[in-house]
């Protein structure tokens, strides 16, 4: 990913969702011509199904991000996503810069990187929102070449010399948001954490002097030794994205109404599918086949209505059983299942 790249994402115009094709009897099947494969399935699999928990963490950070942006200059709050994997922690940051990017650049063309002119006569790209993913094992050189590398700067050199680049490009290209994506991957031995932690202090001031904010994004966060140091956590407000729970009843009404607005999105172009179908007939079935995981829950669904579609059969379980998932999401559902089953009362045998 480069500057290039994340700005034609950032610009890209979501797809226009097709008109069902309506006749005397209800809906067609979607292989009609107005109402056919080729339209509705992008569309649908383009989508990021929108749920409570996300909402609520996209709409904080923004808050944030714009009282660091109206606040004095200098070093600002660090904000702080952390999850398990497979909750939907990078699509979030997606929603969010796309969210937060025309703020920043009126009327963006694809394909161009915006320009500005900091002193007359002096041109350069502007890229005010920046996603960088950090490799294994990150040290400070690599956190350094990552970042120019996004900027399109050359990486080579000493430590030093790539940290003056660094601070050069940043003030030359106006970043205002810097979103550092799996940080527990920068590596902790006692020296690249020290390093690191002043790094991300001087990134934070740097970024801060702008009214930008440095996000940082990973899993399992609050057990990493460098983000607890005090230069760290003096500023940083840590949100908590977590997989859809249905233990309590406010959880139960969350992945209904969840699967409840996949329905109205799909509903138009599954003809015959009675209303309720995802949300009071399978909710029960779609936890435990995901346990909630946002990444699951996508996968599972998108390809169930692909499916469904596809084939001219309704959107049930029997789609549903035909669609693997993720190691991890096939694991946890083989032991619910044992679970269930060990539990379950056996009859006793009569004895003639």
């Amino acid at each position: 990913m480069d500057a290039l790249t994340w700005h034609n994402l950032l610009t890209q115009q979501p797809g226009t969702r097709p008109q069902p094709n309506r006749g005397s009897e209800g809906l067609h099947p979607v292989t009609d011509a107005d109402n056919d494969v080729e339209s509705v399935v992008p569309w649908f699999l383009s989508q990021w199904f929108p749920s409570p928990m996300v909402d609520v963490v996209v709409e904080a950070l923004a808050g944030r991000i714009e009282v660091n942006r109206q606040g004095l200059l200098g070093a600002k709050e660090i904000l702080g996503i952390d999850g398990p994997y497979g909750v939907g922690k990078t699509s979030m940051i997606f929603a969010l810069s796309r969210r937060l990017y025309p703020s920043y650049v009126s009327k963006p063309l694809a394909g161009e990187v915006p320009t500005w002119a900091p002193v007359p006569g002096v041109v350069h790209d502007r890229v005010p929102i920046m996603w960088v993913q950090l490799q294994a094992h990150a040290s400070l050189k690599v956190l350094y070449g990552s970042i120019l590398d996004f900027l399109r700067f050359p990486i080579h050199g000493t430590g030093g010399v790539l940290a003056s680049r660094v601070f050069r490009a940043l003030d030359r290209f106006d970043v205002r948001l810097m979103i550092l994506d799996d940080v527990h991957k920068l590596r902790e031995t006692q020296q690249a954490s020290r390093d690191i932690i002043d790094a991300l202090h001087t990134l934070n001031t740097n970024v801060g002097e702008r009214g930008g904010t440095l996000c940082l994004v990973g899993s399992d966060m609050t057990n990493r030794t460098l983000l607890h140091h005090p230069q760290i956590d003096s500023r940083l407000k840590t949100y908590h994205l977590d997989p859809f729970e249905i233990t309590t009843n406010e959880g139960k009404r969350a992945w209904q109404g969840f699967l409840r607005g996949v329905e109205d999105l799909s509903l138009p172009y599954l003809p015959g599918q009675q209303s309720g179908f995802l949300s009071r007939v399978l909710p029960a079935y779609l936890y435990a086949r995901t346990q909630g995981h946002m990444q699951d829950v996508q996968q599972l669904l998108k390809e169930g209505f692909r499916h469904a579609v596809t084939n001219g059969t309704p959107m049930d379980r029997d789609v549903f059983d035909q669609i693997p998932l993720s190691e991890r999401a096939s694991r946890a559902e083989a032991l619910l299942r044992a679970t269930k089953l060990s539990l379950t009362p056996t009859k006793a045998r009569s004895v003639s």
